[in-house]
């Protein structure tokens, strides 16, 4: 097998699994430093009372600044994952898909791609367990325990 990768993503942050039969982890961790949307202000109204010090500004002003600090996180993504000889993205509904054609518009990744999988967060232990299981690689042979007598 050669070089497989999975990006399990969501607007937060994105997670790049390297899958090797001998060897399967977490190699990278990106943030996306991307504010979180809220209802009512992509449309330009503020937020009011205790705790929504923003003021949103022009209609669409929110919702352009937002979408170009995806699209470096997106950028920064792809560059963290390189061309793999294959790719899983993981991830909910609305980062994974935006990824997707991210990675799609890639002519020298998109062929790459062989699975885009619904999933929410999970601990890093399951991200790697269903990334291996996407990928058909056995969990590898635990050794014995430093902590057996």
């Amino acid at each position: 097998m050669k070089n497989a990768v999975a990006v399990w993503i969501d607007h937060t942050q994105a997670k790049v699994i390297a899958v090797a039969p001998e060897r399967a982890e977490i190699v990278r961790t990106i943030e996306s430093g991307v504010i979180p949307h809220h209802k009512g202000e992509h449309e330009g109204h503020p937020r009011i009372g205790p705790g929504h010090e923003h003021i949103a500004g022009p209609a669409g002003h929110d919702d352009r600044y937002r979408h170009q600090q995806l699209e470096k996180f997106y950028d920064a993504v792809l560059k963290a994952i390189g061309t793999p000889d294959r790719l899983a993205i993981f991830g909910p509904d609305g980062a994974r898909g935006e990824f997707e054609r991210t990675v799609r518009a890639q002519p020298a990744l998109a062929p790459h791609l062989k699975g885009v999988i619904p999933l929410g967060r999970e601990t890093d232990a399951q991200l790697i367990a269903e990334a291996r299981a996407f990928f058909g690689v056995p969990a590898g042979r635990m050794g014995p325990s430093r902590h057996a007598p």
